[in-house]
């Protein structure tokens, strides 16, 4: 599994803005290589220590990635 720069560049911006709240994302791209990271809320009860990702968020990325072909996950 590959992870694209950019992608570990953009993982790293969005901890740092979110802190010190848990930052939620998912990552898209394909079996052999994650091509994007998008950022999505954190809904948890407690996200100063734990964190959920949005479910509609998720179901959002879901449907985008089928269009495109990609995994979200």
């Amino acid at each position: 599994m590959q992870v694209r720069r950019e992608v570990l560049d953009f993982i790293a911006a969005h901890a740092r803005s979110q802190s010190p709240r848990e930052c939620c994302g998912l990552l898209i791209g394909t079996e052999l290589e994650v091509v994007e990271a998008v950022a999505t809320a954190n809904v948890a009860v407690e996200p100063h220590r734990h964190y959920q990702v949005s479910p509609v968020d998720h179901f959002a990325q879901i449907k985008r990635c089928r269009d495109a072909a990609l995994a979200a996950g």
